[in-house]
Parts: structure tokens; sequence; C-alpha cells
């Protein structure tokens, strides 16, 4: 409920709280500031197990519809510099390169390399934008760059979309 009281005021009290009512009015209302949608969520979890679907329990689903995976608790990465989408030059497919900040590639490189200790399927990485299982590489190696080659099946348009959710800001 809006209360307005009339009283004897300053003309520049008057315009002052009309602007601030205009304003707040325009920005509750319909901003004309653009929405910015906050970054997805990039998170990197260790796989504990494979099953095939219908998933049960806290198991997530793969991109494929047809594997549920358990995962450990992993790490969300705390700050992407920078994701392109780009063709793998050795398979010819779409991928997202993700460039990580210093304090991250040195996370992904201790994981990464405790993984590639493991047996199947727990040497598997799985990758997560927003909740949603996107790719689980093997990981083989330690990989020290700082740099995520997120690859699966992805067609351009959607590896163009997931870069672009990644950079937001």
């Amino acid at each position: 409920m809006l209360i307005v009281v009339i009283t004897a005021v300053p003309a520049i009290v008057v315009a002052a709280a009309i602007f601030v009512v205009t304003t707040v009015a325009v920005n509750y209302i319909g901003s004309r500031e653009p929405f910015i949608e906050p970054p997805a969520l990039l998170r990197l979890q260790p796989v504990l197990e494979i099953k095939p679907a219908p998933c049960t329990g806290t198991d997530l689903l793969d991109f494929t519809g047809t594997a549920c995976f358990r995962l450990a608790e992993g790490t969300p990465v705390r700050q992407a510099k920078r994701a392109v989408a780009a063709v793998e030059p050795n398979t010819g497919q779409w991928a997202i390169l993700v460039t990580l900040s210093q304090a991250d590639a040195l996370v992904f490189a201790d994981m990464t390399g405790r993984l590639a200790a493991e047996s199947s399927p727990r040497n598997q990485l799985a990758i997560l934008i927003d909740g949603k299982i996107v790719s689980a590489p093997i990981v083989q190696e330690s990989i020290t760059g700082g740099v995520v080659a997120i690859s699966g099946e992805f067609a351009e348009k959607s590896a163009i979309a997931f870069a672009q959710q990644l950079n937001r800001d």
C-alpha cells in the first residue's frame, strides 16, 4: 500500500523524491537495464560408479541418457578465465576449451593426477555444467596446463552456447 503525504516542502525535495520513485519504479516494474544471467556453474567430480539407466537416489543421468553416474564430491571451478568453442584437430568434433585460473589449475592438476592412478570407472572425471553431466572422460595423466578440453557429442551451436554460458560474468 502506498501512502502519500502532501505537505509544503521545497521544490528540490519534491524533485528528488520523484526521481527516486521513478527510478525504483522503472527498475522494479521493467528495468531498462538488460537482465544478465549469472555464469553457468562448472563442476568437476570424480566418478565412483556407472550403472545403466534409470537412475536412483542422487545418481545423475549422463549426456546420452543411457547411464547413471554416482559421483564423489568434486570442486566447482571458481573462476574460468575464458571459455571458447573450437573444433578439436585430432577428432574433428566440437569441444569447449576452458582456461582455468591459477588456483583452479592447481586443484585440477592434483585431482587429475589422483584419478589417473585409479582403475575404471574411478579414473573418469564427470564434467558438469549447471548440474548436468556434459562429459565424463577417462583421465590418463595429471593435466597441468590449466586448460580443460570438454569434449562430447556437441553440435557447433551447443558448444558455442556452453562456452558463452561459462563466460558470463
